[in-house]
């Protein structure tokens, strides 16, 4: 197999999704495809029928509870990108390092079906590509474009633990027509069993899937954070009330700092491989990021973290496939000695999810 197009969310405010998509991409140059290329991409507004649809499904039946919890993800939305725009210089920057692009926007594709022929296979996922609040159900996340033998979903996304009721059919029609699916949680082979009644497996996602030695070969630690002892936050959905402080007390009695890596100027606006640099020179992580998370996991970090949205089953799948240790809603931090326990997991995880990525990529080229 010669070309494989990737086709994930292209967030260039965002280290997680950056690093995800360069570790998607190395992981496929290792099974031996020669020219891997990622689809830029922007999601479509949600359809007028779709809309419809919601709204004649959602009158008077969104329980308190679920406006409540919409609400508080919208503002953490907005903390979120109030910090991050600063970053996009910088994501940018490695994007055009490391990241190889397909040279037209898939939006600006006149012939879709010819640009489909000119590659052998497509990879979608690897982030929440099929969260509906995120990418409103587009059919590119799908691959919709692409013949069905052409289509694969690595370690794909949902980020939420049901689909709504208004597009169920939607995603069935769409999962149906994927030969090749795995996911990154629990909750979404959940969803897929329910909806179209396929046993799908759950892998790492990319960022774990590439050696640490990798992430080790491209951190840099930003010079402000040289020869200090700290603990570094980083809370896409901004600090709750009281947390900062109570941070900085606990760590103030380990004789550590608390560096707030989201919000302070300078480190919200750096990039990705000072991002890999900080938490590699922490004493200690705390964060509601999956990707700080798993990051964390392949430096050798301690961490704790804490939840944004409830039901969010992203982590919780990623501790039990490593077997890290949790308590409650704070997630213990690791202890030295697990470490090396943690790190054989991680990499009998690894084997066997590249291996399903090469048996879906052989099942293209061997139909």
């Amino acid at each position: 197999m010669d070309r494989v197009g990737i086709i994930t969310i292209v967030d260039e405010q965002n280290y997680g999704n950056r690093l995800q998509n360069y570790a998607l991409q190395s992981a496929l140059e290792t099974l031996g495809i020669m020219r891997v290329e990622t689809i830029r991409n922007s999601p479509h507004p949600e359809s007028p029928f779709l809309l419809a649809k919601r709204g004649v499904m959602a009158m008077g039946k969104a329980p308190l509870s679920t406006v409540s919890r919409n609400l508080l993800r919208r503002r953490e939305r907005r903390n979120a990108a109030a910090t991050s725009i600063e970053r996009a210089p910088f994501c940018g920057e490695f994007t055009n390092s490391h990241i190889r692009e397909f040279p037209t926007r898939y939006d600006e594709i006149a012939d879709k079906r010819e640009f489909a022929s000119t590659f052998d296979a497509f990879v979608v996922g690897s982030d929440q590509v099929w969260n509906p609040g995120f990418r409103n159900v587009n059919g590119i996340d799908f691959l919709t474009f692409a013949k069905p033998l052409q289509r694969i979903a690595y370690s794909a996304s949902f980020g939420v633990t049901t689909v709504p009721g208004y597009l169920r059919s939607v995603y069935r029609r769409r999962l149906r027509a994927i030969p090749s699916i795995s996911v990154r949680e629990s909750s979404g082979a959940s969803i897929i069993a329910e909806l179209v009644g396929r046993s799908i497996p759950v892998v790492l996602d990319p960022t774990l899937l590439v050696t640490p030695e990798l992430w080790t070969s491209l951190a840099a630690v930003p010079a402000e954070l040289h020869g200090r002892d700290f603990a570094l936050s980083f809370f896409l959905g901004g600090f709750r009330d009281g947390e900062r402080e109570r941070l900085e007390q606990d760590y103030r009695s380990a004789g550590l700092e608390l560096v707030d890596y989201h919000s302070t100027a300078s480190l919200a606006a750096a990039s990705p491989e000072f991002f890999l640099g900080a938490i590699r020179a922490a004493k200690a992580v705390v964060t509601d990021s999956f990707h700080a998370a798993a990051l964390s996991l392949a430096l050798r970090t301690p961490f704790r973290v804490r939840f944004r949205n409830p039901g969010d089953t992203r982590m919780d799948t990623l501790f039990s496939l490593l077997g890290v240790r949790t308590d409650g809603e704070q997630r213990s931090t690791i202890p030295a000695p697990t470490w090396d326990d943690v790190q054989e997991r991680t990499e009998r995880e690894r084997l066997r999810s590249i291996d399903w990525l090469r048996r879906a990529l052989e099942r293209v080229s061997s139909p």
